[in-house]
């Protein structure tokens, strides 16, 4: 099975998540696990050795283009 989480929120709670997102590769035996974050979350990588891919995005990028009327 192959899973994708995705948490655009904030850092504080990226970090609540961690349990839950590293217990889907045990508990669940999750073959591929890939990750979606904002570039905050991605200086904790190292910490989570079971995400197989880390896709991240330009939060502030993202949201300012969503404000323009020319975007």
């Amino acid at each position: 099975m192959k899973v994708l989480v995705i948490s655009l929120r904030r850092l504080g709670d990226f970090i609540q998540a961690i349990p839950a997102i590293s217990g889907l590769k045990t508990e669940l035996k999750v073959d591929r696990l890939d990750l979606l974050t904002h570039g905050g979350p991605r200086a904790m990588q190292p910490m989570l050795g079971d995400i197989d891919h880390w896709w991240s995005l330009d939060r502030e990028e993202l949201q300012e283009g969503m404000a323009r009327a020319d975007v």
